[in-house]
């Protein structure tokens, strides 16, 4: 599978998974700054978001293990599409 198919399938599960935990499809905004809170590491830029859900880049393991954690999906899932995605819809 080449890397725009695996862009694009990320991010469909990405979509699916912050409907699943109640983000509205235009609260990009809120996302970020939710995950900002959480995150540990160097704030994350806004462009980084619309990135993800955009198909265009893949956010790095400890960012995606902190995306999962907020979104009630198993890293796995979100990542490569396996398994269940173990959200409470």
């Amino acid at each position: 599978m080449n890397a725009a198919i695996r862009r694009e399938a990320f991010s469909d599960r990405l979509r699916m998974a912050l409907a699943w935990a109640g983000y509205p499809a235009n609260s990009k905004r809120e996302f970020h700054a939710e995950f900002n809170r959480r995150y540990a590491g160097k704030p994350l830029s806004l462009a980084s978001v619309y990135r993800w859900v955009d198909a265009d880049a893949y956010p790095t393991e400890d960012k995606l293990s902190v995306i999962a954690g907020m979104l009630g999906v198993s890293p796995q899932w979100l990542r490569h599409g396996m398994g269940e995605p173990d959200c409470l819809v």
